[in-house]
């Protein structure tokens, strides 16, 4: 999967691509949230990447991610600071995001805090680009951005008031999926807490020294296919009968 697209991110010395930065970002303090599995807690990049990074992202600070904003606990953190309960957008971010769970097999994370960024380890990301390759519209979308999934309106179609309407409705299509995505994203990490016998919040480190399953990734993605194309149907308003779901992922 070495030729799946990667978001490109401006350094001093010229350009670094989101898996190359990740690998300068110390996450030993961070947690998953056992109620949203989001990660969450402090985070700083490493020393040898600081001098290479934009002066303005005040590279040396720690900074606090938090979980999802729709979690009970989003602002109830015991690592939490006063001053990060209500929190500034961090230098050089679309939103305060910096670590990701891939939202298909929440075996591995991703860089994030772009609206270019990818929702999915490189393994899941070239499954879905394939997919998404065989089906019109997109079904599983790869990112939060429409042009991410090929959705865009040239400024010479514009006024084409044809144009206008089918881009409108091929984004009310992706924000439609982006939100089973995020139901299929939760359903995973569960099923990954109750197959590693996790219960309550647990370290991020922890969490990726033991969750990483070739077997585990390959079912979950298939799975993932079913309940995406079940929705996208659903959504169409019609029925086929030959999509299931397994009877273990049936909560979903």
């Amino acid at each position: 999967m070495n030729n799946v697209p990667e978001h490109i991110i401006p350094v001093k010395e010229g350009r670094i691509t989101e898996s190359e930065l990740l690998q300068f970002v110390d996450y030993k303090d961070m947690m998953i949230c056992s109620e949203c599995y989001e990660p969450y807690g402090f985070w700083a990049y490493r020393p040898e990447i600081i001098d290479y990074l934009p002066d303005e992202w005040k590279p040396v600070k720690r900074y606090f991610q938090k979980c999802d904003s729709t979690c009970s606990r989003h602002n109830q953190k015991p690592q939490m600071h006063d001053e990060d309960r209500e929190q500034a957008l961090w230098p050089g971010f679309d939103f305060n995001e910096r670590l990701t769970l891939c939202h298909a097999c929440g075996q591995e994370i991703r860089l994030s805090g772009s609206r270019f960024s990818y929702w999915f380890c490189r393994t899941c990301l070239g499954r879905a680009l394939y997919f998404n390759s065989q089906h019109a519209p997109v079904i599983i979308p790869q990112g939060r951005h429409s042009s991410v999934a090929g959705f865009v309106l040239p400024g010479m179609d514009r006024r084409n008031e044809e144009k206008i309407r089918e881009f409108v409705l091929d984004t009310n299509r992706l924000f439609r999926s982006i939100t089973h995505l995020d139901v299929w994203r939760r359903f995973v990490m569960k099923t990954n807490f109750r197959i590693m016998g996790i219960s309550g919040d647990v370290r991020l480190d922890y969490y990726l020294a033991s969750a990483y399953s070739d077997q585990l990734k390959f079912e979950a993605w298939g799975e993932l296919c079913n309940f995406m194309m079940k929705k996208h149907k659903e959504d169409e308003g019609y029925e086929d009968p030959h999509i299931t779901v397994s009877e273990e992922r049936r909560e979903v």
